[in-house]
């Protein structure tokens, strides 16, 4: 039995993962029980107007660029992207904000129950996978959520991906570089020939590739296909310094809201799309969607002291890019550097080596494989000093005691490490003075009420009017604090009343009742009985009182 959207999303985990262990007799790659899947659910994704997207390096932010345009014009926008990084909701969301829990849950426990009601031994393929479960998913929600357009990203390649299973308005293909050398293929046009496998009959597809090996590739597969490629214009520029990134495209100057210059060419890429496929889009949508653009993990800046940015660059060109954008922004600097097994790691750490003085090398999770002593020696060879700090949560709190900018890099594992532990650190901070504001206005929003009551008053005495308006003022200043309960570490709550008896205080025997002294103590008084809690009301007569309780995931 699914009680929330974090049960469904680890049923799905439940089965075979291929992010986590990839197949590499590539037998686990295949669409036709995809289809197959899709068809049981009446072919969800037909029901909106999707863009594919695929690469090797910039997909992530060009798709996010894409959708934040479109949003910008008035469509409700989906996107299905992967990793995330530190809820598995961030894969399927509205233009990055999630969307209603209950779209979430609704929709897996669909999947589940058709699911647990096949034989799959009758199904080529056997039992779905992890990635095709949450990619149906995804195609469901974006269907109940009635999205105008969906962006869509490759998980791997393309040509089997469960995601080319859409029928695009148009597909993209970002730079390619070789990865997953095991399972796309050892060269880079073997590579680009998987990646090519997006490309749809009539459709149009555009590219941000240079590489000539790249491009007699997808040039050969459009022909095939009766497709028509579009490339990126050659006269325009980006500029990166301390005030921000801006692309400067035919006289005009775009603002991105994603740092570093490779986003110049992300950012025209998912222009030169948009304005071909849809040229009535108002231009000034476009400015404010290229400016409002953000995704977490892509020179994602989340904290202020120090200043921490995660960029999830695990290439040799995508982790030189965020050094260098990092060293236009600030003149010196700290590097938490934690990359999975697999990786080019000799070249990167020569990269970093090169610019930082302080290098911190940790553990990125334990999703996937990391080897820290093949790290350290990748470092070493280039007689680098480097700091090996195993524990991401030691590791970022001895960066800070440097007290410089720190930029969190080599996978998108060590970025969510790191944003997991900034997470929490924020979520343990209550805002008092924008509770106070909010109950201020509270306290005002009782006049109107106490008009309309007026007539009662002659019925009441002064004593008995106060104490059910002091009742009333306590309801809704507990009902703020439910409100920020995401920022006093326990969540989600539900709220439960209590009728006692006056003058005498309840036990409340739950031992995992949430700590809210620090707050209640601006609302009642506060005791403790062992291990329990003694709560006693500061109006003494008052009926009822509201207590906030955990509420078990």
């Amino acid at each position: 039995m699914l009680k929330s959207v974090n049960d469904g999303f680890e049923w799905m985990v439940s089965f075979t993962n291929l992010e986590k262990k990839p197949d590499v007799t590539k037998r686990g790659y295949r669409l036709d029980k995809m289809f197959y899947l899709l068809e049981l659910f009446d072919n969800p994704q037909l029901s909106y107007k999707t863009i594919h997207v695929a690469g090797s390096k910039g997909k992530g932010s060009t798709s996010a660029f894409l959708a934040s345009i479109l949003n910008e014009s008035g469509f409700k926008t989906g996107i299905y992207s992967s990793p995330h990084l530190l809820d598995y909701r961030e894969r399927i969301t509205n233009n990055h904000n999630f969307f209603p829990g209950h779209l979430y849950l609704e929709s897996i426990k669909e999947v589940k129950k058709t699911i647990e009601s096949l034989d799959f031994t009758e199904i080529s393929g056997g039992k779905p996978t992890t990635f095709e479960l949450m990619t149906l998913v995804a195609f469901i929600i974006f269907k109940k959520a009635k999205c105008d357009w969906v962006v869509v990203e490759t998980g791997l390649g393309g040509r089997l991906d469960s995601t080319n299973t859409v029928l695009p308005q148009a597909s993209v293909i970002t730079t390619i570089e070789l990865e997953h050398t095991e399972i796309l293929g050892s060269t880079i046009q073997e590579i680009a020939f998987e990646k090519s496998g997006i490309i749809k009959q009539n459709r149009p597809i555009f590219t941000s590739t240079k590489n000539n090996a790249v491009l007699s590739v997808i040039k050969k597969k459009v022909k095939e296909m009766d497709s028509k490629l579009y490339t990126l214009p050659k006269n325009y520029s980006t500029n990166v310094n301390k005030m921000g990134t801006i692309l400067n495209y035919e006289g005009k100057e775009y603002k991105l809201g994603l740092e570093g210059e490779v986003q110049g060419e992300n950012a025209l890429l998912a222009i030169t799309t948009l304005k071909t496929i849809l040229p009535e889009l108002d231009s000034k949508a476009i400015d404010r969607g290229i400016e409002k653009t953000s995704i977490p993990g892509r020179f994602h800046q989340v904290a202020n002291n120090p200043i921490t940015i995660l960029d999830g660059a695990h290439t040799i060109k995508s982790v030189k890019s965020a050094t260098d954008t990092f060293k236009k922004k600030f003149t010196r600097g700290t590097v938490i550097f934690g990359v999975i097994s697999g990786k080019e790691i000799l070249q990167m750490a020569e990269i970093i080596s090169k610019e930082f003085e302080n290098i911190i090398i940790s553990t990125p999770g334990t999703f996937k494989k990391s080897n820290l002593n093949e790290i350290e020696a990748a470092f070493t060879s280039h007689g680098t000093t480097l700091t090996r700090i195993p524990n991401p949560k030691k590791a970022y709190n001895y960066a800070k005691k440097l007290k410089q900018p720190i930029l969190v890099t080599g996978s998108f594992y060590m970025a969510g490490e790191i944003a997991k532990i900034i997470s929490k650190k924020k979520k343990s901070v209550v805002n008092f003075r924008k509770l106070f504001i909010i109950q201020t206005y509270g306290y005002i929003g009782l006049i109107p009420f106490i008009i309309a009551i007026k007539p009662l008053i002659n019925h009441h005495t002064p004593l008995d009017l106060g104490i059910y308006i002091s009742g009333v003022t306590l309801i809704l200043t507990l009902l703020i604090i439910n409100q920020l309960a995401p920022y006093i570490k326990v969540t989600p709550l539900r709220i439960i009343l209590f009728t006692i008896d006056r003058n005498k205080p309840i036990i409340l025997q739950r031992k995992n009742l949430m700590n809210i002294e620090r707050i209640n103590k601006n609302l009642t008084k506060l005791s403790f009985v062992d291990k329990n809690y003694e709560i006693k009301l500061g109006a003494k007569q008052m009926n009822m009182f509201i207590a906030l309780l955990k509420e078990k995931n």
